[in-house]
């Protein structure tokens, strides 16, 4: 019976480490498209503007 029981936690465990973990990885997954994004943007508005004063 306490056998069992161990290993539910110990699976409840991973299963939150697991999650845990995703949710960290998709955060920074979130967070470098934003950047890249904005790193696009900045650098067609410089594109746009060098080309309007050229």
């Amino acid at each position: 019976m306490e056998a069992n029981e161990k290993t539910s936690v110990d699976e409840w465990r991973f299963g939150s480490v697991l999650m845990t973990f995703i949710s960290l990885l998709a955060g920074a997954v979130l967070i470098l498209c934003v950047v890249a994004i904005a790193m696009m943007a900045c650098s067609i508005v410089l594109n746009n503007s060098i080309w309007i004063a050229g």
